[in-house]
């Protein structure tokens, strides 16, 4: 019993202190946006839920809403960005940051090594929206943000940080609907053949595969990875092509197996 209160008291402050880093952390971008600080933050915090929920529908309700803040401007060209480490949106920590970075490149204060390395000591993931000039967009950036943040969660191994431009794949994917209702429905046929061959003759084909689409298809690289000799590996891969009736020089067969790889890693396993 004591145990569990302990347990309970230890997590609470844990949360506070969280809560207080990523308070402070806001109140730092803002102030980096040229607001003051101090009054801006609230100010801009209800009025992103607002545009959040929704209820900011239109311009003339939103410029109605900064001309009632004295001190509130709107940014010119900004960003979405998201955490999942504190309940205050959606189970969502949500960020209003300006983007003077070029498009292609993240907020700068995601290229703040102290700041990403406060992410990465703490496993915190983060996920940022495309760049947008109009408020009334911020629901669809933080949707984008939040498909960024669980890409970046689920499938970037070495990285807590994702942008929307580099996810788009993965975001039609975990929209998509089959008539299954499991997105295993569009995985090649061919990986359950292989993993069939694989059990009952006690084979590697699977793993080989699997290799060799993370390599790019590069047959160096993959039999590096798998300590194997180059010519051995591309042994099994005309093995694989004769068993399975794998085209290796055909794009689209390549695309798929990419795909289907991509589907059981990110949403199948």
């Amino acid at each position: 019993m004591l145990a569990d209160i302990e347990l309970r008291f230890g997590l609470v402050v844990f949360q506070i202190i969280v809560e207080i880093i990523l308070k402070v952390l806001s109140i730092c971008v803002v102030s980096t946006l040229g607001y003051n600080q101090q009054i801006l933050y609230s100010n801009w915090e209800g009025i992103l839920k607002q545009l959040l929920d929704g209820d900011i529908k239109d311009i003339s309700s939103l410029e109605h809403h900064i001309k009632n803040n004295q001190t509130l401007t709107a940014p010119g060209r900004f960003r979405i960005l998201v955490f999942r480490v504190w309940i205050e949106y959606e189970g969502y920590f949500v960020l209003l940051v300006n983007n003077t970075a070029k498009e292609s490149k993240p907020p700068k204060l995601l290229e703040d090594a102290e700041f990403t390395q406060f992410l990465s000591s703490n496993n915190i993931n983060v996920g940022y929206s495309e760049p947008a000039t109009d408020l009334l967009k911020a629901p669809l950036l933080f949707y984008e943000a939040k498909i960024a943040e669980n890409f970046s969660n689920r499938w970037i191994a070495d990285s807590t940080i994702s942008g929307y431009e580099d996810c788009r794949l993965y975001d039609l994917l975990y929209n998509s609907k089959s008539p299954t209702g499991s997105l295993s429905f569009f995985v090649t046929n061919r990986f359950r053949m292989i993993e069939n061959h694989d059990r009952a003759n006690g084979t590697q084909y699977m793993n080989i595969l699997t290799k060799r689409i993370e390599h790019r298809f590069n047959l160096t690289d993959a039999s590096a990875e798998l300590y194997i000799h180059k010519s051995t590996l591309s042994y099994h891969v005309k093995r694989m092509s004769e068993l399975f009736n794998i085209d290796f020089n055909d794009p689209h067969q390549l695309l798929h197996l990419e795909l289907s790889l991509f589907i059981l890693q990110s949403f199948i396993h």
